[in-house]
């Protein structure tokens, strides 16, 4: 924006008394004005660029739509990859176990979940809701002496993913 050229006529101010003098200058003070909007413009650059960085640059799921509430702050979370985990929401969304879930069942304030480990242990997991302790893997064997796992009705956690929807 150009700063206003200064106007060669005379001018008076509508609130001037008659006898003051004539003045060549432009109304106001055309260099402030421009240093003002400037500073506007700066200011309101940093407030956006403070809540953007606040909001996480990187976080492309800012509405929470691959996350599913399980019981508790457990979640299941349909990562980049497109399997699905099981997370903590109060832990910054830190996965509770070291693989991606197959099959998934709840009950009692535990969850029950077959877990494909590449790194860490596979098999059955039990997580308890409340204190998000891990137990496991378990062997089917120790699966059928179980008194837990008789309230627990297992699905694939795709069929999962849809009945925790939203």
């Amino acid at each position: 924006m150009k700063p206003a050229l200064p106007n060669p006529r005379l001018q008076r101010t509508r609130s001037a008394p008659l006898r003051s003098p004539l003045s060549r200058k432009p109304f106001g003070d055309a260099k402030r004005h421009c240093r003002m909007v400037k500073r506007a413009v700066v200011g309101l650059v940093a407030v956006a660029s403070l809540a953007i960085g606040c909001m996480g640059w990187g976080d492309m799921d800012p509405f929470r739509t691959s996350f599913r509430d399980v019981c508790g702050d457990v979640q299941l979370n349909r990562f980049e990859d497109e399997l699905l985990y099981l997370t903590d929401k109060k832990a910054n969304d830190s996965r509770i176990l070291a693989g991606n879930v197959e099959r998934i069942g709840l009950g009692r304030g535990k969850v029950l979940a077959s877990v494909a480990a590449r790194n860490g242990p596979a098999g059955w997991m039990f997580v308890d809701c409340r204190t998000k302790s891990v137990e496991g893997p378990l062997s089917e064997e120790q699966l059928r002496t179980r008194e837990e796992i008789k309230d627990i009705n297992l699905v694939a956690v795709e069929i999962a993913w849809k009945q925790f929807e939203k």
